[in-house]
C-alpha cells in the first residue's frame, strides 16, 4: 500500500472521527485521556495529517461508544452522500 493511499484514507477517516466525536458531544480532551492516546496525536488524526492503526481506531470508536464497523458503515453513507468530501475539500482549501 502506498504512502498516497495512505494519506488519503487518513483525511477521510481522521476528520470522521473528528464529526462523530463531536455529534456525541465529547471533548478531543477527554477523549484522548479515556483512550490513553496523546491529545496532540488525536488533534492531528483527526486533522486528517496522521493514519491511525486499527487498533488505536477501535479503541477511540470504543470510547465513543461506537462499533468499529458502525464507525466504516457511517464513513461510507457520508462519502456517498458526498457531506465529508465537501468538508475536507474546504478545509484543504484554508
Amino acid at each position: 500500500m502506498s504512502k498516497r493511499f495512505n494519506f488519503k484514507v487518513a483525511k477521510l477517516v481522521g476528520p470522521h472521527l473528528r464529526h462523530t466525536r463531536v455529534r456525541r458531544g465529547k471533548s478531543q480532551l477527554w477523549v484522548a485521556y479515556e483512550s490513553k492516546t496523546d491529545l496532540s496525536y488525536l488533534s492531528v488524526a483527526e486533522r486528517g495529517f496522521h493514519s491511525l492503526s486499527i487498533t488505536k481506531l477501535a479503541d477511540l470508536c470504543d470510547v465513543l461508544d461506537i462499533k468499529l464497523s458502525e464507525f466504516f458503515l457511517d464513513l461510507e453513507s457520508t462519502i456517498e452522500t458526498g457531506f465529508e468530501a465537501e468538508q475536507i475539500l474546504e478545509e484543504q482549501l484554508d
